[in-house]
């Protein structure tokens, strides 16, 4: 039955399942046939059907099946195949097609993982050859005078980093730092969250006014805001620009810089506040004509991967929770190698302790839609360091009351952040899909 269920995949990584047999040894089989997922971008529409996709396969290795987003046109930007490989080879970075008019065409091919490979001991997992360096036991912080260093990239992995009018200390560079603020919602009776990043802060008018229209155009009642750079003595002024009819939480009591603040419509929302912590704010939600909570806890992690620990316990002591509850917001930590491309490669050492705390508070990932990616580095040359630091984790509570809510990630507007939206509306219904018809479709030359 396991066997007939489809791969299995745990944070991108699949689980070779095979058949029990009483002369099975693990010394003398050599696991080399792997199945990965493969992105194919920009593939040309004519190239999108499900035969012309398995021949394209086929030139990497056994095509398997694609994705749902693949198989239904829902994403056209790139598809995305399962396909069984040879590990022991080299992975190609693209394909060579023919079009139907004999132009040659290189499909680039982007594998989400590439497992390594040992030819000295004939093994997955582990290659010899490459350079072994472990990482540091401890994040360490070493005080430098800003004149004698200033900003300067060192050869060893280290990054000096210095601000104005302060001392410049090393920083271990692990993960490209997203130095930004962020917003996130929630709208109990329609249902939903938003997301939403913006340089500069707060402080700026214009940024007020965009928050107070997304507000008004995805009719929001609960609104979380993430690193909004205002010091607490301005706070309330601030507050009197959005309507008086509105409450406040934040956490300066923990954090001086205040990077988490919370606000609700007191006359149709009742929101208690349970927990209030420097990395994020736990509360229980409810519309005033519902007596159902839901637990939210908007999430703003910390740079370093040392000051996250306190992150990951403050989440734990909480328990395990009977209510549907909903972790989200800004977690600054990569979950897995996929959730990076162009930058550092991610280690063991940076996503243990983030991979330890989904699986200690049995969470999973909310289903999402539109760019994989919620944050790029904005480069104007060369390629861009994307990361997924964003997200949504659910409870299985959740899943079995909201388990058809999907987080919808948009395109960066005023950020290097991709805003999140996720509407918490009532079961769809099971009627079919509308037809869809693509007009391209009917320019071709057999239609």
């Amino acid at each position: 039955m396991i066997l007939c269920s489809g791969r299995h995949m745990f944070y991108g990584k699949p689980a070779i399942v095979k058949a029990w047999s009483s002369k099975f040894d693990f010394q003398a089989e050599v696991l080399r046939t792997v199945p990965l997922w493969v992105k194919f971008p920009n593939l040309p529409l004519n190239y999108w059907g499900v035969d012309t996709l398995s021949r394209i396969g086929s030139l990497l290795g056994v095509s398997n099946c694609a994705d749902e987003c693949t198989t239904r046109l829902m994403r056209v930007s790139f598809a995305r195949v399962l396909i069984e490989v040879d590990i022991t080879k080299e992975l190609p970075s693209s394909v060579l097609l023919e079009s139907p008019n004999g132009e040659i065409i290189e499909l680039k091919a982007i594998f989400e993982w590439k497992p390594p490979f040992c030819k000295k001991c004939n093994k997955a997992g582990h290659d010899c050859a490459a350079v072994k360096s472990g990482p540091p036991d401890s994040e360490q912080v070493q005080a430098t005078p800003a004149a004698a260093l200033g900003n300067v990239n060192h050869d060893d992995g280290w990054r000096v980093v210095g601000r104005k009018n302060k001392s410049i200390h090393n920083v271990r560079n692990s993960q490209p730092i997203a130095q930004s603020s962020a917003f996130l919602a929630l709208n109990v009776e329609d249902g939903g969250f938003f997301h939403q990043h913006w340089r500069g802060g707060l402080n700026d008018p214009g940024r007020v006014v965009n928050v107070k229209r997304l507000l008004r155009n995805h009719s929001i009642e609960v609104i979380g805001l993430l690193e909004t750079k205002v010091k607490q003595g301005k706070f309330k002024t601030l507050q009197k620009k959005f309507r008086l009819s509105w409450s406040w939480v934040d956490n300066y009591s923990y954090s001086q810089k205040g990077r988490i603040w919370v606000r609700w419509n007191s006359d149709v929302i009742n929101l208690d506040v349970l927990t209030v912590h420097e990395q994020f704010i736990h509360c229980a939600v409810s519309h005033r004509d519902s007596t159902a909570p839901i637990l939210c806890t908007f999430v703003y992690g910390l740079h370093s991967i040392h000051d996250r620990k306190a992150l990951w316990t403050g989440i734990q002591t909480l328990g395990l929770q009977q209510d549907p509850w909903i972790c989200v917001g800004d977690f600054n930590s990569v979950l897995c190698s996929a959730d990076r491309i162009n930058g550092n490669p991610v280690s063991d050492y940076e996503v243990r302790d983030f991979q330890g705390f989904v699986d200690i508070m049995e969470f999973c990932e909310v289903k999402s839609k539109g760019p994989f990616y919620s944050w790029s580095d904005k480069a104007h040359e060369g390629p861009k360091n994307c990361t997924r630091i964003d997200r949504g984790l659910v409870n299985q509570s959740w899943l079995d009351i909201y388990g058809h809510v999907e987080a919808f990630f948009l395109n960066p507007a005023l950020s290097d952040h991709s805003p999140v939206l996720i509407e918490l509306c009532s079961a769809p219904s099971s009627q079919g899909r509308p037809f869809r018809f693509l007009n391209c479709i009917a320019k071709h030359d057999q239609f």
